[in-house]
């Protein structure tokens, strides 16, 4: 087996479990991660630009999709806040203007 495991954005902190690196190994596969908050301006500009023009595409054609969890109204915005205090989502939490 041969793979990546690739962590990005991470919100909740540095920590998030144990990991068998003997596991790593053995199924030789790549630990990466990547934060925006040491890279440059124009590091970033850089990122944004290079994804828009790799991936809008998809994005408009229905290949791609960003994971939703959760969607509430503008009205109930402390809910999300406190959805999101909460740790339980796994995806986006989205706020609509109805």
């Amino acid at each position: 087996m041969k793979g990546r495991l690739v962590n990005l954005a991470r919100l909740g902190g540095g920590q998030f479990g144990r990991t068998d690196i003997n596991r790593l190994w053995l199924n030789r596969l790549k630990l990466m991660g990547a934060t925006f908050r040491t890279r440059s301006e124009s590091e970033r500009l850089a990122c944004i630009q290079a994804c828009a023009r790799d991936l809008l595409s998809h994005f408009r054609a229905g290949g791609l999709r960003l994971p939703i969890d959760r969607t509430f109204s503008l009205d109930a915005i402390a809910d999300a806040y406190a959805y999101l205090a909460r740790s339980e989502h796994m995806g986006k939490v989205v706020l609509t203007a109805d």
